[in-house]
């Protein structure tokens, strides 16, 4: 696929501190006391065995405040 060969050409190894922050800080934002961290977790844990297509049809509730 096109994307693929996309990617085989990326320079990653430049980026790849930019990686580690955003992984770091992605960590700490679920880790969090934040409740929409909290939401986000509990509705990825719900729909966790239904099919991935349920949830983009349900709308992700969690994103609405």
């Amino acid at each position: 696929a096109e994307w693929y060969k996309i990617l085989q050409s990326l320079p990653w190894e430049q980026y790849r501190s930019i990686a580690a922050d955003y992984y770091n800080a992605l960590y700490h934002f679920n880790k969090s006391k934040n409740p929409i961290a909290k939401k986000a977790a509990n509705y990825l844990k719900s729909i966790k065995k239904q099919p991935l297509n349920a949830c983009y049809s349900s709308g992700l509730p969690w994103m609405k405040l």
